[in-house]
């Protein structure tokens, strides 16, 4: 039987190779990746982990004693953590552990605040934080 079909150089056949083995490969990484975070070989966050976040929670008490003098000087928690700077820390030293950002979330009479980090795995629904309140002086973690 006769061959019907396109005919493809040997450079065209490469091409149209690799790109199957590309596109075939990206769902199976996918479905790799999925299954060992689920499993736990690997963590939604590599930045979440023990000594990062217990870094995190150490420059977050540095964070709360200072936001403590600011309070006792001005009668009340600042609205920014920017606020502090330069007379009360030299700056405000970022987490360590997942977005390595600082939520600081005061009421607006100034009489309360938390402080919080969390882990940069926004897909997921419940990823990991942790917060601090002046309340309890701890850190409640979320996991």
């Amino acid at each position: 039987m006769p061959n019907s079909g396109v005919q493809l150089t040997r450079k065209e056949r490469l091409v149209v190779a690799t790109l199957f083995v590309v596109l075939a490969s990206v769902p199976l990484g996918m479905m790799w990746y999925g299954w060992t975070v689920v499993r736990g070989v690997l963590p939604p966050d590599a930045n979440w982990h023990g000594e990062r976040v217990e870094e995190s929670q150490q420059r977050g008490e540095a964070i709360a004693a200072a936001l403590e003098r600011y309070r006792a000087a001005h009668g009340r928690y600042p609205e920014r953590l920017a606020d502090l700077v330069p007379a009360y820390v030299a700056r405000v030293e970022e987490p360590t552990a997942g977005r390595r950002e600082w939520v600081y979330d005061p009421r607006p009479d100034g009489s309360f605040y938390r402080l919080s980090f969390s882990a940069d795995s926004a897909e997921l629904d419940n990823y990991p934080s942790a917060t601090y309140t002046p309340d309890t002086r701890k850190w409640a973690i979320d996991q």
